[in-house]
């Protein structure tokens, strides 16, 4: 499964980081777009809302069966499905990181 949001992601030969936010990462209301150019622009950058929903939807489930240790970082980018700036998109960006460099961990636990 993460193999698969790598190849979506255009992400597979990514450097892969140790921890699955960065030192220093907050997300906040303030860093979405605000205006409607703001908004087009990162659509036509395709960074806009549906990019980011999908790649976090799957990220999510990762998180509720078998990787628990990415899902502070899945709730708190999750907030922010609707309106994404370019700080979530990095936030979004280090976490698959993170699961390029634990893909061999996919099966953290494996349901009964």
């Amino acid at each position: 499964m993460i193999i698969s949001l790598l190849e979506k992601s255009g992400m597979s030969s990514a450097n892969p980081v140790p921890v699955p936010c960065a030192n220093g990462f907050v997300f906040t209301r303030a860093d979405c777009p605000k205006d409607n150019d703001e908004k087009e622009m990162m659509e036509k950058s395709n960074q806009g809302p549906t990019p980011f929903r999908q790649r976090s939807a799957l990220i999510n489930f990762l998180s509720c069966w078998t990787r628990p240790d990415v899902t502070f970082t899945v709730n708190k980018l999750s907030k922010f499905m609707s309106n994404p700036g370019a700080v979530h998109w990095a936030g979004l960006i280090y976490l698959i990181k993170y699961l390029k460099g634990t893909k061999s961990k996919d099966d953290l636990y494996k349901p009964l």
